[in-house]
């Protein structure tokens, strides 16, 4: 067993909860705290909805710090208090500020979900989906002061499944993310040399921004692999949409395959109503629809939901 590594953990979102886990049992580190955002309302209701790593760290005895600014003086002042080594950080949404990361004696450390520089920015996961990727990963950088340009200390490279979705490669992807924290605190433990390399321009790569949500709608003049890309990575939240009958009822649509034949309609035409599933055409061939939601429902299989709606031949999604 090495020297033991104060360190402050960084995220927003139940991803991070992994990592917290790894790091609470982690017998060369001193958790001494986490941090994340504020609860936020979240629903139709818009009810408030605790923090998930709040929540995880109040069931688990961590302690932990709501901050809507991390940058604020007084929350400068608070870290600056601990003297931690290290801050690992995970999918956070705040930027530091150079105040913030110079606390650090040895660095503040994130993973990022693609392989740097490819899919810099915010929504990685899914847009390694909607493109259409066989390969995706998660890079170990260094933070500074410029988004997603810190040096890289690891990285794993992961195979993209024709049946992954947004949240069986978050999922993949978080478990090598985790290994890769494991390596890097293990290495600064033991006092061996990390090894950093600086990333690439660029200018040849994609950037991964926000999900807008006019992307959430489905465009069935698009290619299938298009379509069922996007149904992928919108799955299982918030779900890709389309429009249903003639009051034009909004369907999300969780799971979906290209069928492989031609169309003999024009696009969003349902041109298959099977037993268990459904057919559109979309742009070049035909799409099956698997899983879908109707308002106010849960999720259910495209049998079910056709046991309960009338779904006809000739009909038009939009």
């Amino acid at each position: 067993m090495g020297r033991r590594i104060d360190t402050v953990f960084f995220s927003g979102s139940r991803t991070g909860c992994s990592y917290l886990d790894s790091l609470a049992r982690n017998e060369n580190i001193n958790l001494r705290l986490a941090v994340t955002g504020p609860d936020k309302p979240a629903g139709r209701g818009r009810k408030i909805k605790k923090n998930p790593v709040a929540e995880y760290c109040a069931d688990n005895g961590i302690a932990c710090v709501q901050s809507a600014d991390i940058n604020l003086p007084e929350s400068a002042d608070m870290l600056g208090k601990l003297d931690a080594e290290i801050a690992v950080v995970v999918d956070y949404g705040q930027i530091f500020s150079g105040r913030i990361l110079g606390l650090f004696r040895s660095g503040a450390y994130n993973i990022h979900y693609s392989v740097l520089p490819d899919l810099r920015g915010p929504a990685p996961v899914r847009w390694a989906l909607m493109k259409g990727y066989r390969q995706t990963g998660v890079t170990l950088m260094v933070i500074n002061e410029k988004i997603d340009h810190g040096g890289m200390i690891s990285r794993k490279v992961l195979d993209v499944g024709d049946e992954d979705d947004y949240g069986s490669l978050k999922e993949k992807l978080t478990r090598e993310g985790v290994i890769l924290i494991e390596e890097l605190i293990g290495k600064l433990s033991a006092g061996e040399e990390i090894g950093i390399e600086a990333q690439q321009e660029a200018s040849e790569y994609a950037y991964a921004s926000k999900i807008a949500k006019s992307m959430t709608r489905i465009d069935w003049a698009e290619p299938a692999a298009s379509v069922v890309n996007r149904i992928r990575a919108l799955s299982p939240e918030p779900g890709a949409y389309t429009r249903m009958g003639r009051e034009k009822v909004r369907i999300k649509i969780f799971s979906a395959r290209m069928s492989g034949e031609a169309v003999p309609g024009r696009p969003g035409e349902i041109i298959r109503a099977g037993k268990d599933r459904f057919s559109v055409a979309a742009g070049d061939s035909a799409v099956d629809i698997l899983l879908v939601q109707p308002p106010g429902k849960r999720v259910m299989k495209a049998g079910e939901f056709m046991a309960g709606h009338k779904v006809e031949t000739g009909e038009m999604l939009s």
